[in-house]
């Protein structure tokens, strides 16, 4: 490239930093102003958005199943709304944090063990959510979990730090930036272990299987490929959509921004909350507004049509999608995602950040050393994931499963997800199970190994 093509390049690369940097600006200012004005006046302003939203697209109105799913406060409401209970758990963390944690199970009378008899699963939220992600489905049938539960398994929905169900630390308020002072590895080291440690502490079972979506799945691979202890509770892993290395960025702003230096974006989105406006603004917006302004979002920036998934499915999941984690976890996502490659967090405050220089090495997770079974299920039009990529770093026992047409948010939300996602993910895990079950039969019994072997085959 020419002299004066690199300057053009460095131009246009500051000139979108500018941009993004404007426009926080400039939401920040409309927030504040809807903050100061008296409550009957925002009022009166979300009931004419009613009025004006209904009168343009009244098909789009949502029925009375997705207004009680809208309006659900928590988990908990949204599970009960499916026909399913809920226990509430706390973990603490050996460095302080509190973690909400959530069982789910049947409606039944009957003890929670002879309900979900089979081996534990821990659903791992992405970035920026929290459990109610994984049951905000206007359908039951599409919501994973509730598949699992239905099949017997033991379903926890954890929550990580920060979130709205895990909000709390015995050393710091949330109003306190030490709070709020985490990276991606903080969860990797603290918040899994201690979370898959507590489940099996309440159960019968010595092993557990992992479900991690998005920035779940990055942070379960983290876990999993530094601490042998967990490795050795868990049974299978299932990644979906696990967002390591992108496959490209069509919007400059968003790839601006994600080369953009840590400092920067740290100057861009300060050191606490990352966009908490985003929790702001879909408690003060008529839901359908709200979800119509997170699709032209999700349009604009990463290039997602949301084609897979119903507009009702999105006013409903819009309204659940969003919840706190830290500016330095995003931080820290951005240089994962810059270099195609899973790495601790680089405190380097350098203008040049290179994975690899003469004065530092950033530390890799080696996740080649896990050795469990895992099942990769990722979209064929998800652009968060490069399976060419990351079928380079896959440690052994590997699988890779692709889903025709879909996007990144499509494997949790999709309108056909319960005959492709949710098969795939039950027969994995059945899969698995059933395999042990036949081999604690060879051992108890002493049975001919080819003879199972067979039958087990043929069963599966």
């Amino acid at each position: 490239m020419t002299l004066n093509g690199n300057i053009m390049k460095y131009c246009l690369e500051k000139g979108e930093i500018l941009i993004s940097f404007l426009l926080i600006a400039l939401e920040s200012m409309f927030r504040i102003c809807t903050v100061i004005l008296p409550s009957p006046l925002r009022n009166w302003f979300y009931e004419q958005s009613k009025k004006v939203y209904s009168y343009f697209l009244p098909e789009l109105l949502v029925d009375d199943n997705a207004n009680k799913l809208t309006d659900a406060r928590d988990t908990i409401d949204l599970c009960a709304l499916h026909g399913y209970d809920l226990e509430e758990h706390f973990v603490r963390t050996t460095d302080g944090y509190l973690l909400g944690l959530h069982r789910v199970y049947k409606k039944k009378k009957g003890k929670i063990e002879e309900l979900n008899y089979l081996p534990p699963v821990l659903f791992i939220h992405g970035l920026m959510m929290n459990s109610e992600s994984w049951v905000c489905n206007l359908k039951k049938e599409d919501a994973i979990p509730f598949a699992l539960v239905e099949q017997g398994y033991d379903v926890w929905l954890g929550n990580l730090r920060g979130n709205k169900y895990s909000i709390k630390n015995i050393k710091f308020s949330s109003q306190n930036p030490k709070f709020w002072d985490f990276s991606l590895d903080s969860i990797a080291i603290f918040d899994i272990p201690s979370i898959v440690k507590y489940i099996l502490s309440v159960n019968s079972f010595d092993s557990i299987s992992l479900v991690g979506f998005s920035q779940g799945a990055i942070l379960a691979f983290a876990a999993l490929s530094i601490d042998t202890e967990l490795r050795n509770s868990v049974r299978a892993f299932i990644a979906l959509a696990p967002a390591i290395a992108p496959k490209k960025y069509s919007g400059r702003t968003v790839k601006s921004i994600i080369h953009a230096n840590s400092q920067l974006l740290y100057l861009m989105f300060g050191r606490n909350s990352m966009l908490g406006s985003a929790v702001f603004w879909q408690a003060v917006l008529y839901p359908p507004v709200f979800a119509k302004i997170v699709d032209l979002f999700l349009r604009f920036f990463l290039s997602w049509t949301g084609k897979n998934i119903s507009e009702t499915q999105k006013i409903v999941a819009y309204s659940h999608l969003y919840s706190f984690t830290s500016v330095k976890c995003f931080v820290h996502w951005a240089q994962i995602t810059r270099r195609k490659v899973l790495q601790m967090y680089d405190d380097s405050p350098g203008f040049k950040p290179s994975y690899y220089t003469n004065l530092n090495r950033i530390a890799r997770y080696p996740i080649e050393n896990i050795r469990l079974p895992i099942t990769l299920v990722y979209g064929s039009n998800d652009n968060m994931v490069d399976i060419e990529t990351l079928k380079t770093q896959l440690p052994p026992l590997s699988q890779c499963i692709q889903i025709p047409n879909y996007e990144h948010l499509d494997i949790i939300m999709g309108d056909t997800k319960k005959d492709i996602v949710i098969q795939q993910v039950v027969e994995q895990l059945n899969h698995v199970i059933a395999g042990d079950y036949f081999e604690s039969i060879k051992e108890e019994f002493g049975l001919d190994t080819e003879l199972v072997d067979g039958v087990m085959n043929h069963t599966i």
